[in-house]
């Protein structure tokens, strides 16, 4: 099995960072470029590819709305369980 260091592991955390901000800034401006151009040229001639940029980018946030939604406590995702021992009443063969 394969391990890697600690220090590779961060390399290679950093290094997607910077790429996913890396695209992120570019797909940014963009967008701010295809929207001064609706502006200009009026949204009619952009309309479908400003529907296409905001149908992925509508179902991330509600993937990202999903997962957050998914972070409960542990006393909500586990009703079903008994109370601590020190909680339980004593059985009638107890007494």
């Amino acid at each position: 099995m394969l391990i890697r260091s600690d220090a590779i592991s961060e390399a290679a955390m950093g290094a997607a960072k910077v790429a996913r901000e890396a695209v992120q800034t570019a797909s940014e401006k963009w967008c701010e470029m295809i929207d001064a151009l609706a502006v200009v040229n009026g949204p009619v001639a952009y309309e479908h590819i400003i529907d296409h940029i905001n149908q992925p980018v509508s179902e991330s946030y509600n993937v990202a709305a999903r997962r957050r939604s998914r972070k409960t406590s542990y006393k909500d995702t586990a009703p079903f369980l008994l109370p601590p021992p020190d909680t339980l009443e004593p059985s009638p063969m107890e007494e």
